[in-house]
């Protein structure tokens, strides 16, 4: 729910970035997310994954233990960051000089060396926070952080700071100083911190060594599609594809990955109820299907009216770069399910060959098409990475298990999610927010209807689909209309 809501106030951020920056200056700031994220990935050492169950595992052996391998841990953290910090400010140049073509926003690169130093140590805090299970100072902080990141940013802006204004939020606000402000005073009076010998130090860094590399690779599916639109394309394409990753993103935090995270427990529930897996993995295909599927097509025939709401009309030139970015999430979510399952099944290998399969068919796409279509061609990269994870996971999964998909639930979806199409067809004759907000209510209930006519649901995936909502959002589900929609729907 913390995720949910730290991604709701950041949206409110991005609505005045398109509107209060030039295309040139969401470039550039671009580059430097990509410049600082990378190097802060890079000082955490993998410490930010290995360290929930490294003090997870020491807690049990008490509190000086957990002490002595959170001080080793922050330690590290500490040591990493501010030698990765100082590299990235060294080379602030340099990045200017290969990301926008010239020297003139060394300044904004330096600037980002701090952002290295602030997020990697609070980054690191947080997998410290889940070791010790402090899961509400985890959230609180994390909401905290996002509001203070938001303010600081904001008046920064309308003060004429630009590009510095949004460096700044991220340094102080969520992941920044504020954050490790909260969360370092519980360590101090919670446990006995140390200075850890050699050897210990060394123990840490062995066991995150593996995680450390997952990390990695996990950086460069996130970025690689911007990165290669940085090296082939232009610094307003940048800027252009700044909107749409945010867009894009803002999406998968708030629907696609909790919903995703609700449906990988329910079917660990069904498989340990009826001991079969292949018949869970089924049961989750088919939840993803009627959730993930018409919110994602649906989302994606919005994509004028989103940019409009959240970019403003001089960024209408990527309607179809979001839609294409959108798109790519639903077969993201069934090659999440595949990983997860393989993850089960021990298959960690299999995973880490998935994924460098994956990166490379994107990168080899990226490499060629880029140059060709600019902003389409990256947001075409995503795409061509997730069908390359759901094609390699599936034949993978294959030569451990049966794989069983609701087929049917998957066609029933999509024939009912070309109701949406009805928006862009609206749009094309008749652009007018009255138009849009008219045409989408009629596409809902058209999509209502053909769900209906095609008795896609019953009562479990009603009561499984209600169920998955957060408790603290059950009144949204539990109000007599939408009681009454759901009856008619499963009758």
């Amino acid at each position: 729910m913390a995720n949910v809501t730290t991604s709701a106030l950041g949206v409110i951020l991005f609505v005045f970035l398109p509107r209060m920056l030039t295309q040139t200056e969401l470039g550039v700031l671009g580059a430097v997310t990509l410049s600082y994220t990378a190097l802060q990935y890079v000082a955490q050492l993998g410490l930010s994954r290995s360290a929930q169950s490294l003090v997870s595992a020491a807690t049990v052996e008490g509190a000086d233990a957990a002490g002595r391998v959170i001080s080793g841990i922050m330690w590290l953290t500490s040591g990493s960051a501010i030698l990765l910090a100082i590299i990235a400010y060294l080379l602030a140049p340099t990045f200017s000089l290969l990301a926008i073509g010239n020297y003139d926003w060394a300044f904004a690169f330096r600037a980002g060396a701090v952002v290295v130093l602030a997020n990697a140590v609070a980054s690191n805090f947080e997998g410290l926070l889940q070791g010790i299970r402090d899961f509400a100072l985890l959230a609180e902080s994390r909401v905290v952080g996002q509001i203070f990141r938001i303010a600081v940013a904001l008046i920064l802006l309308f003060n004429g700071y630009g590009v510095i204004a949004v460096i700044a939020g991220l340094t102080l606000g969520q992941y920044g100083f504020v954050t490790i402000a909260i969360q370092f005073p519980v360590f101090l009076r919670r446990f006995r911190l140390v200075l850890p010998r050699l050897r210990e130090l060394l123990a840490i860094v062995r066991y995150s060594l593996p995680l450390y590399g997952v990390t990695l690779l996990g950086v460069v599916t996130t970025y690689l599609d911007l990165f290669l639109l940085i090296a082939k394309g232009t610094t307003q394409q940048v800027g252009a594809y700044y909107v749409v990753i945010n867009i894009a993103q803002a999406v998968s935090l708030m629907i696609t990955q909790p919903f995703t995270g609700v449906v990988i427990p329910f079917m660990s529930k069904i498989e340990k109820e009826k001991g079969a897996l292949e018949w869970a993995f089924k049961k989750a295909t088919r939840y993803i299907s009627f959730v993930i599927v018409p919110c994602v097509i649906g989302l994606a025939s919005l994509s004028q009216a989103l940019i409009l709401i959240l970019a403003g009309p001089k960024y209408l030139q990527v309607v179809l770069p979001v839609a294409v970015a959108l798109f790519a999430y639903i077969p993201a979510a069934f090659a999440g399910l595949i990983n997860s399952l393989l993850q089960a099944r021990g298959k960690n290998t299999s995973i880490l060959l998935n994924t460098i399969a994956g990166v490379t068919m994107e990168g080899v796409f990226g490499f060629f098409m880029i140059p060709l279509l600019g902003v389409i061609g990256a947001a075409t990269c995503r795409l061509v990475l997730y069908l390359g994870w759901l094609g390699i996971g599936a034949l993978q999964l294959k030569a451990i298990m049966t794989i069983r998909i609701d087929r049917r639930a998957f066609a029933q979806a999509m024939v009912a999610s070309c109701a949406f199409l009805i928006i862009p067809l609206a749009d094309a004759f008749w652009r007018h927010p009255i138009i849009t907000l008219l045409s989408f209510v009629v596409a809902t209930e058209v999509f209502l209807l053909t769900l209906k006519a095609l008795r896609a649901l019953n009562s479990e995936d009603i009561e499984v689909l209600t169920g998955a909502v957060p408790v603290r959002l059950s009144f949204l589900v539990r109000n007599s209309f939408v009681s009454s929609l759901t009856d008619w729907l499963a009758s």
